[in-house]
């Protein structure tokens, strides 16, 4: 075992071993080595006895990168800056020797991988550490060991197969044109990839709050377009909220920028106003649990339903805006196809028959050309997880206080405490119908198809106003819970711990439910349906995931929702095109 931390004896190890038996070295990173290849390919490049020099590192755009972020607790921050880290050490190794092409490869690997090593030959190989930290970036050898045939032979042998299996692979990339460091990622669609940092400077910001700390949420987004959109939408916030009641947008502030945001992304974030507190979704979990008590379940009902009302409101408000010339930029229709064909063939290791999943993408793809042709309203994605209440109260505090408040006292506080967030699909139109049912239909509303007490299109009605197509309503109910059902079913498979962060207060089959429900009443979907079914049995048999643990309880419709009913006069966003 080495017993300093110089990586630069270490380096020189490698390099004089190969160096005196000719032999070509090979190096396979994964967190700790990436920042150092390029020095360590430099040593053993300037020697001309080493006949080659090899590395691969992990693919970053990969699942099994994705797999691998999430044993450091997936957040996608982590993703991001070991990605970044990977693709401009690749740049440096492939840009900064092109005298010693002839002797320099460099690849990437989608191989799951625990440890990093040095192969020197086939008979020496340097290890590190298999449990080290994967998301550290300094360049420490100390755990590192140099294994030699006289006492590791076997083991010799293993790394050695290993190589030729990363060589072999179909999947492995040998890179044969420059690679840009600063590209967006390429992740699976269905993972929700989005950077999101808080930053904390105590002097700077032209608006510090109480104790001249300023805070700030950095955001970059994973595509071009939503970065435009969460902008636009963040910068024009202050003036919204001078014009709305309900819609609350989340406002742009001055930058603060640290060590570690730089290291995300060379681009500038979005920059906006940091916001503490619990989503509404949340906040209607636990509703749900406090309404099974005896004596609370009436006032329970009733806050949540002011929680939904007042988010109904929010989307009504925000749409207003979004046909006004408040927030002017390019928007296309929401690719309900693509994103459905990417979403089931994510569903292609799951064991379910390649026949019938090709027939279940088909009849996606059929409806996303429908639905595509009645995009006419701004996407809000109003799931009630992109509304925060700002406060430092847990939820079950927030719960427990407010079951004890008035109607007045409520609504006053959630006019004043709710703020909304996340705008980054606000750039694409959707169908009248999507944002209503993403709010109406989640599973702890208690409303719509999956309350035992009332049915999907009365719970619509009621709340938004007549169903002018139920047909579209149901199409677009089926589309869009299908492609949320493969998203928690592709996390709990490649990424179950971020799974259980960010799923844990729902239960596996939520929304396959809701998916085979609409299936159920339409024509021309069977295919879909059996691949759900096929989906919700191996769900249950597969997977050692939460179910729903209590029933739910109604949301009591609040007054000013039965006066807006009976006021509601549909206008073109609510018609069929």
């Amino acid at each position: 075992m080495f017993d300093n931390g110089d990586s630069h004896h270490r380096f020189d190890e490698i390099r004089l071993l190969a160096s005196r038996r000719r032999s070509p070295v090979r190096i396979v990173c994964v967190g700790t080595m990436v920042p150092a290849a390029s020095d360590l390919v430099r040593e053993c490049l300037s020697d001309s006895r080493i006949p080659a020099v090899s590395v691969v590192y992990p693919d970053p755009d990969g699942p099994s990168f994705l797999r691998w972020i999430d044993t450091t607790g997936g957040e996608s921050w982590h993703a991001w800056i070991l990605r970044r880290s990977i693709l401009r050490s690749v740049a440096q190794v492939r840009e900064h020797f092109p005298q010693a092409a002839n002797r320099l490869s460099v690849g990437l690997h989608r191989f799951e991988m625990l440890a990093e090593f040095v192969l020197i030959g086939a008979d020496a190989v340097l290890v590190l550490d298999a449990a080290a930290e994967p998301m550290a970036i300094a360049n420490d050898f100390s755990k590192s060991v140099l294994l030699t045939p006289d006492d590791h032979g076997p083991v010799l042998g293993m790394f050695a197969g290993l190589w030729r299996l990363i060589e072999a692979d179909g999947n492995t990339s040998w890179l044969t044109s420059p690679v840009e460091p600063d590209s967006l990622p390429q992740w699976p669609s269905l993972y929700k990839g989005n950077a999101v940092l808080e930053v904390i400077d105590e002097v700077h910001g032209s608006k510090p709050a109480a104790g001249g700390v300023h805070r700030t949420f950095e955001k970059w987004c994973s595509g071009a377009r939503e970065n435009a959109s969460e902008m636009a939408w963040v910068v024009a916030a202050h003036g919204i909220r001078k014009h709305t009641r309900h819609f609350r947008p989340v406002g742009w502030t001055d930058a603060v920028g640290s060590d570690l945001s730089m290291l995300v992304s060379h681009a500038a974030p979005v920059s906006m106003e940091a916001v503490h507190g619990i989503s509404l979704f949340e906040l209607a979990c636990t509703l749900n649990r406090i309404g099974q008590h005896d004596g609370s379940t009436v006032a329970a009902c009733g806050i949540l339903g002011e929680i939904v009302y007042d988010s109904i409101q929010s989307l009504s408000e925000f749409r207003s805006v979004a046909d006004s010339v408040r927030v002017d930029f390019p928007k296309v229709s929401y690719p309900y196809g693509e994103q459905g064909d990417m979403a089931l063939r994510c569903l292609a290791d799951g064991g379910i028959p390649a026949a019938s999943l090709a027939d279940a993408v088909a009849d996606f793809r059929r409806l996303g050309e429908l639905l595509e042709s009645s995009c006419t309203v701004a996407f809000r994605d109003a799931h009630l997880k992109n509304r925060i209440w700002v406060t430092d109260e847990s939820a079950a505090e927030l719960g427990c206080r407010l079951i004890r408040l008035d109607t007045d006292e409520i609504r006053a506080e959630i006019a004043r405490c709710v703020v909304d967030i996340d705008f980054e699909s606000a750039g694409r139109f959707v169908t009248p119908w999507d944002d209503v049912a993403h709010i109406l239909f989640f599973e702890m509303s208690g409303l719509g198809p999956l309350s035992p007490s009332d049915d999907g299109m009365n719970a619509y009605e009621q709340w938004w106003g007549p169903v002018l197509d139920s047909e579209r309503l149901l199409q677009t109910v089926l589309v869009r819970s299908t492609r949320e059902a493969c998203r928690r079913w592709w996390y709990a498979r490649n990424m179950p711990r971020t799974y259980s962060r960010r799923y844990s207060m729902e239960s596996t089959d939520a929304f396959l439910d809701l998916a085979l429900w609409a299936a159920s009443q339409l024509n021309g979907v069977d295919h879909l349906a059996k691949v759900l079914a096929i989906l919700q049995e191996r769900g249950r048999l597969a997977l050692d995931l939460p179910r729903r643990s209590h029933p739910h309880i109604p949301a009591a419709l609040p007054l000013d929702c039965r006066s807006r009913r009976a006021a509601f006069r549909p206008g073109p966003a609510d018609c069929r095109s």
